[in-house]
């Protein structure tokens, strides 16, 4: 007998296979940045902290939570300061949605006090300006999180 099922309103075998499919490789990360620049330095960082992980880009929180709706993500990374916000608007939604979603944030702006509040763990936080290896390091951290 055949592992094919057969529907009855259609006269091909359809041949199951296993869903959602999903590639190994189809780790991503979400990076919610206004700043070109900045947004430079994370790919040329992310691709050596993981050459096979995707990036998605947000500029703004309202564009951040519309990705967030539609993917699944590895980690997030959010900068406070925002045109259109806080990242911790963001952070906020992740805490509602998905609270196993490793979150770290990056500001120039003293912020300890104010992400260190409220019922949550403190979120890892990156201090700009922040060099290459700090950078990695703190992608490399978020990245781990998630493999936990």
């Amino acid at each position: 007998m055949s592992s094919a099922i057969r529907i009855s309103s259609f006269s091909e075998p359809v041949v199951p296979f296993p869903w959602p499919m999903t590639d190994m490789h189809d780790e991503r990360a979400l990076v919610i940045e206004d700043d070109p620049d900045l947004r430079s330095v994370f790919r040329i960082v992310l691709r050596q902290v993981d050459p096979h992980l995707r990036l998605d880009w947000a500029a703004g929180v309202e564009d951040a939570l519309r990705r967030l709706r539609r993917r699944t993500y590895s980690f997030v990374v959010a900068d406070y300061l925002l045109d259109d916000g806080s990242g911790l608007v963001v952070k906020r939604w992740l805490d509602l949605f998905a609270p196993r979603l490793p979150f770290g944030m990056i500001s120039a702006m003293p912020l300890y006090q104010e992400l260190c509040s409220g019922n949550n763990a403190p979120v890892p936080f990156l201090p700009k300006p922040f060099s290459v290896d700090t950078l990695r390091e703190f992608l490399n951290m978020l990245r781990d999180k998630n493999e936990a």
